[in-house]
């Protein structure tokens, strides 16, 4: 296995939990942004970006396809024949980090934000203006979004965004987040909201055809019917 072929499970266990958790993030980089790069994989990802307020419970919210592509990522990982305990501190930042992500609270880690990804970072992937939300795609550091790979040959061609994905936080993060899309706000949307965004998806691609943006008018209608 390449981790052992290679004399890393020789090296200490600290240096080994960092270049595992570096492995593991660009991976895991990989995966959140071609879920933004690629239309049909955006249609489920959405689903996460769709909540208008963060919380611990926000970083759950998702369409069932989403963490599927997620776990591939983490498995191929674990293929690579990365020792227990390293895998398991790996998965235990990213759970710790996952939720202080989403907290909502107002924490700064000032010049930490260039190699670790925490609220305040991930904050600008939430926002309204998907402009801003096509940044910021690290799930636990901060550095593979700061690679120029828009300007590697061949993958540079490819690519959707060509810009470096990294962002300044030079400010207190976006004014707004989630999608612009009419959700029910009441009791009944707890779980219609969901519903609609996990079913939609999946009839478009059996019919072959992209989701438009639903109008503000056609979108009421339907959800109060």
């Amino acid at each position: 296995q390449p981790w052992q072929a290679l004399g890393l499970d020789q090296l200490p266990l600290a240096l080994q939990a960092v270049l595992g958790l570096l492995v593991l993030d660009l991976g895991l980089y990989w995966q959140h942004r071609l879920m933004h790069e690629i239309p049909a994989l955006w249609e489920t990802h959405r689903v996460h970006h769709s909540v208008r307020t963060l919380g611990p419970t926000r970083a759950l919210r998702h369409h069932p396809l989403s963490p599927a592509c997620t776990a591939l990522a983490w498995a191929v990982f674990g293929m690579l024949g990365v020792p227990v305990l390293i895998f398991l501190i790996c998965q235990a930042f990213a759970m710790v980090n996952g939720a202080l992500q989403h907290c909502n609270a107002r924490l700064h880690i000032g010049i930490l934000d260039r190699v670790f990804a925490g609220p305040s970072f991930h904050r600008w992937h939430h926002a309204r203006d998907l402009v801003d939300a096509n940044t910021n795609f690290g799930p636990n550091l901060s550095v593979w979004d700061q690679v120029a790979w828009h300007r590697v040959p061949l993958l540079g061609s490819l690519l959707q965004f060509q810009y470096t994905t990294y962002r300044s936080l030079s400010d207190e993060g976006p004014p707004e987040i989630g999608l612009d899309e009419v959700l029910m706000d009441d009791s009944r949307g707890l779980f219609a909201n969901w519903w609609m965004q996990v079913r939609d998806p999946v009839i478009s691609w059996f019919k072959g055809v992209p989701i438009r943006e639903p109008s503000p008018v056609t979108e009421e209608v339907r959800l109060s019917a």
